[in-house]
């Protein structure tokens, strides 16, 4: 009888503005910018390759259904001390102002907007191959509008989902 292969969720890592594992502060995000979160570290290697993600956003007045804001992580290139990044983005929670630096970073997929009421959460969320201990999150905002004023409405999450042989 062949071994059967399921997935066990491991606890997963949180950007938001504070009370996550690293900060990450969307709020009032404008249209056509974007914002950087913290370097996050996954763990020694070996670790888990396949993470899933989760994102949620409120947006301000302007916004238009079936726009997006595009999720992207940049990867880091050593195991042990963290040098340069994809993109050379910075290690820190920081205003990311410049689309042409998306270009190294890998896009993971999308928040699309919903509706256009500016109250309503849009999410996003899949699977991601992830290879290297850093990371850090990039969102680039082409809602329409500005992202929500409110701290506690932008969160990304990581979650590690390895395969478990039984």
């Amino acid at each position: 009888m062949p071994n059967k292969v399921y997935y066990n969720p491991e606890t997963g890592i949180t950007w938001k503005s504070s009370g996550g594992t690293h900060v990450f502060t969307g709020t009032s995000v404008a249209n056509g910018a974007g914002r950087l979160g913290d370097r996050g570290d996954l763990g020694a290697q070996p670790n888990a390759a396949l993470y899933r993600w989760f994102a949620e956003t409120k947006i301000g007045a302007g916004l238009t259904v079936g726009s997006l804001v595009r999720v992207y992580l940049a990867w880091w290139n050593d195991e042990a001390t963290p040098g340069d990044s994809d993109g050379a983005v910075g290690a820190s929670d920081a205003a990311f102002a410049t689309e042409n630096n998306l270009r190294n970073l890998k896009h993971i997929g999308n928040i699309v907007v919903r509706s256009t009421t500016t109250t309503d959460i849009h999410t996003g969320s899949g699977l991601v191959m992830i290879p290297v201990r850093y990371v850090s999150p990039v969102w680039w905002n082409a809602s329409g509008g500005a992202l929500s004023a409110t701290a506690t409405d932008h969160e990304f999450h990581l979650t590690a989902v390895p395969p478990e042989i039984q």
